[in-house]
C-alpha cells in the first residue's frame, strides 16, 4: 500500500513540476515585449520638409524610447539658435505622416535647451522623426528617421 501512495505522489509531483515549467516559460515569453526599444539621432538645424533637406549643422540629439504603445521623445539642443521652440514628433510613412505636439520649451542665449514628451502611438507604425520648431526664427531642426 505504501508503494502505491509513493507512485501516485511521484506522479503528482511530476505533474506539478511540468505545470510550473510551462508557467515560467509562458511568463518569460510574455515579458519579452516589455523591453523598451530605443533609438538616437542627431538633430540638424534648418532642416525641414520632412527630412528632405540635407543633414548639416548638428545642434543636438533626439532620443526615442518606445515601451509598448507609448513613445517618449527627449531632445537636447546645444549651440542652437535661441528662442521659443515647439517639439513635434512625426510618423514617417514615406513622407510626413501623423504628427503630435509634445510641448513648448526655451533655448537660452547659450544655445542650450531640452524637452521630454510622451504620446500613445498605438497603430501608428514604428518609423518616426523629431522636429523641434523655433517659433522665434521660423526654422525647424530635424532628426533622421528612426525605427522604434
Amino acid at each position: 500500500m505504501k508503494a502505491r501512495l509513493t507512485r501516485t505522489g511521484g506522479r503528482r509531483l511530476a505533474g506539478v513540476l511540468v505545470v510550473a515549467i510551462f508557467a515560467l516559460v509562458a511568463a518569460s515569453v510574455s515579458q519579452g515585449g516589455d523591453t523598451p526599444s530605443t533609438a538616437k539621432s542627431p538633430l540638424y538645424n534648418h532642416r525641414d520638409s520632412c527630412t528632405e533637406d540635407p543633414a548639416v549643422n548638428p545642434v543636438g540629439t533626439a532620443t526615442f524610447t518606445r515601451h509598448k504603445h507609448t513613445l517618449t521623445l527627449k531632445v537636447s539642443l546645444h549651440d542652437a539658435e535661441p528662442g521659443t521652440y515647439y517639439l513635434y514628433l512625426y510618423q514617417w510613412v514615406g513622407d510626413c505622416g501623423d504628427s503630435w505636439t509634445l510641448g513648448k520649451f526655451k533655448v537660452d542665449a547659450s544655445g542650450e535647451g531640452s524637452k521630454v514628451g510622451s504620446v500613445d502611438v498605438a497603430g501608428e507604425g514604428n518609423m518616426f522623426f523629431a522636429a523641434p520648431y523655433n517659433a522665434t526664427t521660423g526654422y525647424y531642426a530635424e532628426s533622421d528617421v528612426v525605427k522604434v
